[in-house]
């Protein structure tokens, strides 16, 4: 059995895992695709992939919306590398992965967890944990979708690991909490501990053994939840049955403005959830942190205004695109111009081979190119936001 894996990171089932077991594989719409993804963007059969010399070489079958590798269209074969992202059109996106077999094994024990509706829209509701990478939130692509107004549209995210549950925060607005206490990083879950989004929904995290759907509840909980939603729609966390304070404050972050065109959307949003799972660090991104009906302008401003770094994400797009990102860029350039001399603010990042613009260079860029090179340059970019930090904690 080859040991890779594909992971929806984007499309109709994100953290899907399709395990890859053969030497030729297709992917496309039709079930008879060994990788079958029910989506109108997806030609019946649209990509394959050939494993040859220990590695996968993926090939586009002449799709209509286009087969990408970290953003740039197939027009050939090409051998993929961990780390890499399998783009079918604009809305389907793959993350190629080794595939830990110790892993799949675990995962396929009868015991598991579930995430019970301690108060919230539907108390009681049991939401059985049983991917490898789960998202909470109020779209209803998430795995665990909750639709109130207090969650964002990614709110947490769940990864089971060594037989556990690690929760991480996606930058939300209201925060997730675990036991009353607000994530800043990642926390590994334990069964009885009680999750919070905002102050409204509370989940308890429960642990199951044989089949997660046959678990039996405890009734009089349940139904003792479902009573104090019938008459108080939206409970007071302050009275909440299991004692857990919610208005915890949360420490300060390093704000970081991602700056990028909309075509490089998709390398910017997994940079984005790995920045957000570090703690300590605000990214903001526009399809993130906008609302619906606020002034675009004036928020990217704002953002801008009160960030205390910015990437800059440079790629042929962003280099050579006319329009909004170029009026972006300007605006960053005069922020930069009223820090002082030696501030680290203004941060390049090349995607890809390109020429940095002129009024640019006065800065140090890292390439976050080639694959194996990303996990190395992303160190290096967090000591660079660490020492911006440093700077504001020894000013503050």
């Amino acid at each position: 059995m080859h040991s890779y894996q594909l992971v929806m990171h984007s499309g109709p089932t994100p953290g899907k895992t399709f395990l890859l077991e053969g030497n030729v594989l297709t992917i496309g719409r039709e079930a008879s695709n060994a990788i079958a993804i029910n989506d109108a963007e997806i030609s019946r059969k649209h990509a394959q992939l050939v494993y040859r010399d220990g590695k996968y070489i993926i090939t586009d079958l002449g799709s209509t919306t286009g087969t990408f590798v970290n953003g740039q269209r197939l027009t050939g074969q090409h051998v993929l590398q961990p780390g890499e992202v399998i783009s079918l059109g604009e809305q389907i996106s793959l993350l190629f992965e080794t595939c830990y077999i110790q892993q799949k094994v675990i995962n396929a024990s009868p015991e598991g967890f579930q995430l019970v509706m301690h108060s919230g829209p539907t108390p009681g509701k049991v939401f059985p944990l049983t991917g490898d990478v789960l998202t909470i939130g109020r779209e209803a692509s998430n795995n665990i979708a909750i639709n109130d107004a207090e969650i964002n549209r990614k709110h947490a995210q769940l990864v089971y690991q060594g037989g556990k549950y690690i929760i991480t925060d996606l930058s939300s607005v209201n925060g997730t909490f675990v036991n009353g206490q607000r994530l800043t990083g990642q926390h590994i879950l334990q069964s009885g501990e009680v999750i919070s989004l905002g102050e409204q929904i509370a989940l308890l995290v429960e642990k199951t053994s044989g089949n997660l759907y046959q678990k039996q509840i405890d009734e009089k909980r349940i139904q003792q939840a479902a009573t104090t939603s019938s008459v108080q729609p939206k409970p007071n966390m302050n009275n909440h049955p299991l004692n857990v304070p919610i208005a915890i404050k949360q420490p300060r972050r390093i704000r970081v403005f991602l700056c990028h065109a909309s075509q490089d959307k998709l390398a910017v949003r997994l940079l984005y959830q790995k920045l957000s799972g570090e703690g300590w660090i605000d990214p903001w991104l526009d399809e993130e942190k906008l609302l619906p009906g606020q002034n675009w302008d004036i928020e990217i401003e704002k953002a801008v205004e009160s960030a205390d770094a910015v990437i800059v994400f440079l790629s042929r797009n962003s280099v050579n695109k006319e329009g909004y990102v170029q009026q972006e860029l300007r605006f960053v350039l005069n922020i930069a111009l009223t820090k002082p001399e030696e501030t680290i603010f203004v941060i390049p990042l090349r995607l890809e081979e390109c020429e940095p613009p002129r009024r640019l260079r006065a800065w140090h860029y890292a390439d976050f190119f080639p694959p194996e090179r990303r996990d190395q340059v992303y160190n290096r970019l967090l000591e660079s936001l660490k020492a911006r930090f440093q700077k504001l904690d020894s000013n503050s």
